[in-house]
């Protein structure tokens, strides 16, 4: 099933490309912005858990609808990335599900990422967050390894019934294998879950899960302009210039 949001169709054609933005002030992230808005990127994700003032859902809204302005034309995902998930902040689930509700409340951000395995009260949150006409990216992440292609499918299917509209599982591969079953796994749910699906293998060895989503079946692929969110990533212009030509 593809989703749309604005002109932008996710499950259809190549991988769609999203950039992050890692700045930790104001000024930073917009001149960040500035940089992303002539790079040939989809997506650009918002990556929270870097911005010295997160935990102020006022001035992160505030500084949301200064990025909407900048990068009018592309689609923008919210995401706190915490440390247990590799990102860069230590918070409670009472104060993340409480920025994630002030951000969908504001329709600042198209998507945000929601980390389905942080607490069991997830669900309701993800309701919550779609209640305002936002799609949800259900996340989780393993910087230290990959699992079996059975546990991999597992998660994803995990991730979908916790309603989020876009299940997304990166990994770490160690060994060839491992990135034959993540890409298998991603495979057999995007035909089975009936929704869009992202996933990566990150680090060197995981690079061609970057480039293989037409093939395999994951909808949004990461590159970066500036800074790298997570290992292995390609820049942007050069990880258009693949897709076009694998796909």
């Amino acid at each position: 099933m593809e989703i749309r949001i604005n002109d932008l169709v996710l499950g259809d054609g190549k991988p769609k490309i999203c950039v992050p933005i890692v700045s930790g002030t104001n000024e930073a992230v917009l001149e960040e912005a500035e940089e992303i808005l002539n790079s040939p990127c989809d997506i650009v994700e918002f990556r929270a858990d870097f911005y010295e003032n997160v935990k102020d859902a006022d001035k992160t809204c505030e500084l949301l609808g200064r990025l909407k302005q900048i990068l009018s034309g592309k689609v923008l995902l919210f995401t706190i990335r915490t440390k247990k998930e590799g990102g860069n902040l230590d918070i409670s689930y009472n104060e993340y599900s409480h920025i994630l509700r002030v951000v969908a409340e504001s329709r600042l951000a198209e998507l945000i990422d929601v980390e389905c395995y942080m607490d069991k009260e997830v669900p309701y949150l993800i309701s919550d967050i779609q209640a305002c006409g936002i799609r949800v990216v259900g996340s989780n992440h393993d910087f230290y390894k990959t699992d079996s292609r059975e546990e991999l499918c597992a998660r994803l299917q995990y991730i979908s019934d916790t309603g989020a509209d876009i299940p997304k599982l990166a990994v770490m591969p160690n060994v060839r294998q491992d990135v034959v079953n993540l890409l298998t796994a991603t495979y057999d749910m995007s035909l089975k879950l009936g929704k869009p699906v992202i996933t990566m293998a990150m680090g060197k060895l995981g690079t061609i899960s970057r480039i293989s989503g037409a093939t395999f079946g994951s909808a949004v692929t990461f590159g970066s302009v500036r800074k790298a969110s997570a290992p292995g990533q390609i820049s942007a212009t050069e990880l258009k210039n693949i897709l076009d030509i694998v796909g």
